[in-house]
């Protein structure tokens, strides 16, 4: 759940899901 907002407000990697909020903001 922590994830879903997370991704969605990122909305760069949505197909990472699990790996968004943890490499995408990262990575960017």
């Amino acid at each position: 759940m922590a994830n879903k907002p997370f991704f969605r407000r990122r909305k760069v990697c949505p197909f990472s899901g699990d790996n968004a909020p943890a490499i995408d903001y990262k990575d960017v």
